[in-house]
């Protein structure tokens, strides 16, 4: 799978709480266009075993998810969205760092005309 990075040439960090989102968005900006999208775009950062990074960018909610053998966390570029992890709300906007517990069923609410993240899975 070509990746954005794999365009850009070498490998991006992995995300965590002390990853700067400007840097993200600065380095990512040719491959996010204008405007709210139709339809979520997906775009693969990084894509090798047992580590998923993806550039997400939609203005429609994730459905709910489970996760058990991936840690999946968020790194939010642009917009607001809040994270529902059983019955807590985790309000997220740019600089927002969220890991989402194992096990956790979860949504994602998008709350801007548009939101633009990167989600990493690494596997457990």
């Amino acid at each position: 799978m070509d990746t954005v990075h794999e365009r850009r040439a070498g490998e991006p960090p992995l995300i965590d709480s002390s990853s700067d989102h400007r840097e993200w968005l600065k380095a990512l900006e040719p491959f996010i266009p204008p405007g709210p999208p139709a339809t979520p775009a997906v775009l693969p950062v990084l894509h090798k075993p047992g580590k998923l990074q993806l550039l997400l960018i939609t203005a429609s909610d994730l459905p709910k998810e489970v996760h058990s053998k991936e840690q999946e966390s968020f790194l939010i570029l642009e917009g607001e969205c809040i994270c529902r992890v059983g019955d807590t709300d985790h309000y997220l906007k740019p600089g927002s760092y969220f890991e989402v517990p194992l096990n956790a069923g979860h949504t994602v609410h998008v709350r801007s005309e548009r939101l633009v993240a990167i989600m990493q899975r690494l596997d457990v």
